[in-house]
């Protein structure tokens, strides 16, 4: 019985299985119904380019943390503000301790302050030749590398943010006007299941802390083979240090101020978080290793669900619908930047780039709008 029942699955003329009924809503136009599509690196945000890990401003928030946890679980975090308190002080307190770094130079491991020594005032430091700092050997004087997670092309292939990997979007023509506050992505959920990653919230990719080069300059002695004497902080001179001496010359480093490197392989040791493999388990940066996205669309007061659903009606020729959800878009806008102001670690280094992205997104819907609006008679 089992045998015919199979005879008759496999003969030739059986008819095919039909597909299913089409996903409510229209293709989504951005990945063209494929759920994929090119999107900005989450590692380098689209330009293409990462901080030197050897040279970069420091104090950044660290990737461990998760500046969206309050949206992710539904709750306040009120542990958040005080973090980023203590990430700006501790940056500014060790600005003022030890000066202010130029991108592509290195700071001086010889712990001067801007080419004198701290524990020993006064006296030149003769790691950096009393500079401060000396020329970055990762990223040569440039103060940035190539993004090694894109490749250096600003984007890669992952889920779809304007249909939640979906490959469609809800029909902005089906929306009530009385539900268009409502989220036309993911009608207000805020968040969906993370596509990026595996269950534990991890993702093989491009090390991050090597930017994928499997080794990196010794922090000590960057690259020279050479380390600041620590008994003379680098100065090769004891006379602002206590205790009884002969003389002033500093004995371990013969008055040299530097000594043998022993704790590197020639300068450029193998990366302690990839062991020298280049790719590693890490956390997603798409959701933070939580598993759970924020919508683009609508998460930190995002506009982009409606202008995309203006864009849809204005292509119809539905002017009135498109301005409706237009305005929605232009109206958050600013409550966007402001969120993202507020949960920066340097708000002095970001207002500039922030300031610069609201005037374009309100300049973009500002140009939408005057496009619903009917021509003068």
């Amino acid at each position: 019985m089992l045998a015919l029942l199979l005879a008759l699955l496999i003969a030739p003329g059986a008819p095919a299985q039909q597909p299913g009924p089409a996903p409510a809503g229209i293709e989504c136009s951005t990945c063209k119904g494929a759920g994929r599509a090119q999107q900005d690196c989450f590692v380098c945000t689209g330009t293409r380019q990462v901080g030197c890990g050897t040279c970069a401003p420091m104090w950044r928030l660290p990737s461990a943390v998760d500046p969206d946890a309050d949206l992710r679980s539904g709750a306040p975090d009120p542990n958040w503000v005080e973090l980023i308190g203590s990430l700006r002080e501790l940056r500014e307190n060790y600005t003022k301790t030890f000066g202010e770094c130029a991108p592509g130079q290195a700071r001086c491991p010889g712990s001067c302050r801007e080419g004198k020594g701290i524990l020993n005032p006064g006296k030149p430091c003769k790691f950096c030749a009393a500079k401060g700092s000396l020329p970055c050997p990762q990223c040569k004087r440039k103060g940035a590398l190539r993004c090694a997670s894109c490749d250096g092309r600003g984007q890669i292939l992952r889920a779809c943010e304007d249909c939640l990997g979906s490959g469609r979007r809800p029909d902005p023509v089906r929306i009530a006007p009385e539900h268009r506050a409502t989220c036309p992505a993911c009608a207000s959920a805020g968040k969906w299941a993370c596509r990026e990653c595996d269950e534990t919230g991890l993702v093989e990719a491009a090390c991050r802390a090597c930017n994928a080069e499997g080794r990196m300059p010794c922090r000590h002695c960057l690259g020279t083979r050479q380390k600041p004497c620590q008994a003379c902080s680098a100065t090769g001179d004891n006379t602002g240090f206590l205790g009884p001496k002969k003389s002033n010359r500093c004995v371990p480093c013969d008055g040299k101020g530097l000594l043998p490197c022993n704790d590197c392989n020639r300068g450029v040791p193998t990366c302690a978080a990839c062991n020298g493999k280049r790719e590693k388990p890490q956390t997603c940066l798409a959701c933070y290793g939580t598993h759970v996205r924020l919508c683009a669309g609508c998460a930190r007061n995002g506009f982009r669900a409606w202008e995309l659903a203006g864009d849809t009606l204005l292509a119809a020729g539905d002017k009135a619908g498109a301005r409706a959800f237009l305005e929605i878009a232009r109206g958050r806008v600013d409550a966007h930047y402001t969120r993202l102001a507020e949960r920066s670690t340097d708000p002095k280094a970001d207002a500039a780039a922030l300031e610069k992205q609201r005037k374009a997104q309100c300049e973009r819907l500002d140009k939408r709008l005057a496009a619903t609006q009917a021509p003068a008679k």
